[in-house]
């Protein structure tokens, strides 16, 4: 505990896709960039302004990329 607070587990952070949303206009590129999310330690995104979404909203491709 550092000046009161409890720090977050890491399960509690993610990404916002609307951050990275020139690289996921294209399905490939959506999954590129979920791949890469993943590498570098997140286990959640929040779907916000992604071009390449199909039927499912992108869950299918986001369980995919940051399943554990």
């Amino acid at each position: 505990m550092k000046n009161g607070f409890e720090p977050l587990p890491a399960s509690a952070l993610a990404v916002q896709l609307y951050t990275v949303r020139d690289f996921t206009r294209t399905e490939a590129g959506f999954a590129e960039s979920l791949q890469k999310i993943a590498a570098i330690g997140y286990t959640a995104v929040q779907l916000s302004a992604v071009g390449a979404m199909d039927g499912d909203g992108g869950g299918a491709a986001v369980d995919a990329a940051l399943a554990r």
